[in-house]
């Protein structure tokens, strides 16, 4: 076997555990379905760049994100108008296929800007974070700013939040924080609101332990492919003519080599991260 093909064969064997992991990362994205946030004092265009600020902190947090617009246009496809009930609220979320809803409002004082915003839990209905900040004396570039930055923040605390099981916080608990925000140096106030319930440690726990046994496999294909490698090196392909005769001759020690090292490290890697000790 030439060097070209056990090169190809490498990259092949790569190109698929990239793949997959691609995959696999798409597919434990979480899907959250914005709502339209109120905001009396707002002319309509700020608020359409309020919703759109909303879902890109989302997005940039790791979300998969169903935009107000989407959002409006499947729940209205459903026959949902305008509802707050705990089971209007779990409709849109099976409506938009999404595992959380976010909503909110903003209020306004002048030129200083509120920013309230909450996590519902699409399997229940009921808000299950809250989060709010204040800008004061800013442009609109700014309140869009701060309005992603929540958003990107409740959803980093909901979903890697700790389960009240796991030694997680009492069900309830409200904790607040002053902040200042170093870029207009105003003042705020941060509201976090814990609950108990399924939005623990669930999908923190079997996000890692994904990765722990796709990183384990990935590293035991690559293990076993660089033993085979490093045996046939040096053998010839000439048949029964004995190696000192034989012209073509497998040359795949160098990649054997590198296969079992990243062998070794993704076995490592994974069980680092099926532990959950880094």
């Amino acid at each position: 076997m030439s060097r070209r093909i056990c090169l190809g064969l490498a990259a092949l064997i790569v190109s698929g555990f990239a793949w997959g992991g691609t995959a696999r990362a798409h597919a434990a994205r979480t899907r959250i379905a914005v709502l339209a946030v109120t905001a009396e004092h707002l002319r309509a265009d700020v608020r359409e760049k309020i919703d759109a600020a909303v879902a890109g902190g989302l997005a940039a947090s790791g979300a998969e994100v169903i935009d107000s617009a989407a959002t409006t246009k499947d729940a209205e496809a459903k026959g949902i108008h305008g509802c707050e009930t705990p089971t209007c609220r779990i409709a849109i979320a099976d409506a938009t296929g999404a595992r959380y809803l976010m909503r909110g409002s903003v209020d306004t004082m002048g030129r200083s800007y509120t920013v309230h915003l909450e996590m519902i839990d699409g399997t229940t209905g009921t808000v299950i974070g809250v989060r709010e900040d204040r800008c004061e004396i800013c442009t609109e570039n700014e309140a869009y700013e701060t309005a992603s930055m929540t958003a990107s923040a409740l959803k980093a605390e909901v979903v890697k939040r700790p389960s009240v099981v796991n030694g997680g916080p009492d069900p309830g608990k409200i904790a607040i924080t002053d902040v200042t925000y170093p870029a207009n140096g105003t003042a705020g106030t941060t509201i976090v609101t814990t609950k108990s319930g399924p939005a623990g440690g669930e999908e923190s726990q079997p996000h890692m332990r994904g990765w722990g046994w796709a990183t384990m496999g990935a590293g035991a294909a690559a293990l076993a492919a660089g033993i085979v490698l490093v045996a046939i090196d040096g053998r010839g392909t000439c048949g029964a003519e004995p190696p000192d005769k034989c012209k073509s001759l497998f040359t795949t020690r160098g990649g054997g080599i590198a296969l079992i090292t990243g062998g070794v490290l993704g076995a490592v890697l994974g069980t680092t991260l099926l532990v959950g000790r880094f």
